[in-house]
């Protein structure tokens, strides 16, 4: 039982943590809207719905260096409409072609509208990440069990990662939908997977090398 309610909490204090960084943080998330903007396959995907917003021009304009700065802004402006003031982006769509991002060309499907329900209460959990740690790490009551733990909490993050790349891949059927995937996997995701992999092997190399010794004869 506490094997388990431990794992618990190390998976929303791993998932947590990592969203905190990598999502809520407005420079962290930027910064990765930006590195994926290099990804060729984003850059057409942009131009290609940008085309069909009826602003040519701008969508001629992708591969100009000015244009990757106004994409970052477009993910300034996405976080804080996400994160801050949801009722920014009924203000901000209509300068969509003027200001990209992954949110404002969209088209206010599903998932967007899915996502800008979810933001404020997401970040509002997200920030209790480090009381899940202390809980788990309480609640483990050994070394051995905090181990493992922390091998099964990693494998789960793993698996959830690959889940969140099934689905997106599922997101985007556009021409270059796979490669579009590839790059936000790269720029937001990847990172989960080799730290769920290295939180993994360590519970595992933690367990035993604090498994349980044979009892000493008296």
């Amino acid at each position: 039982m506490r094997v388990a309610v431990a794992v618990l909490l190390l998976l929303a204090a791993g998932m947590g943590a990592y969203a905190d960084r990598a999502i809520v943080d407005e420079d962290g998330f930027a910064d990765r809207a930006e590195a994926a903007f290099e990804r060729p396959a984003i850059r057409e995907e942009v131009a290609v719905r940008l085309r069909s917003r009826e602003a040519p021009r701008v969508a001629d304009a992708v591969d100009d260096p000015a244009f990757a700065a106004a994409f970052r802004a477009g993910a300034l402006k996405m976080h804080e409409a996400l994160f801050d003031d949801p009722d920014a982006v009924v203000a901000f769509r209509p300068a969509m072609a003027d200001t990209p991002s992954l949110l404002t060309l969209g088209g206010g499907g599903t998932l967007e509208r899915e996502l800008r329900t979810a933001a404020p209460t997401a970040a509002a959990v997200v920030a209790w990440w480090p009381a899940a740690l202390v809980l788990a790490l309480l609640a483990t009551g050994s070394i051995r069990r905090a181990g493992i733990a922390l091998a099964i909490a990693g494998g789960l993050a793993l698996a959830t990662a690959v889940a969140v790349e099934l689905l997106l891949l599922r997101t985007f059927t556009s021409p270059h939908g796979d490669a579009v995937v590839d790059a936000i996997w790269d720029s937001y995701l990847a990172d989960l997977r080799l730290f769920a992999l290295a939180a993994a092997v360590a519970g595992l190399a933690l367990s035993w090398r604090w498994r349980r010794a044979p009892t000493a004869a008296a």
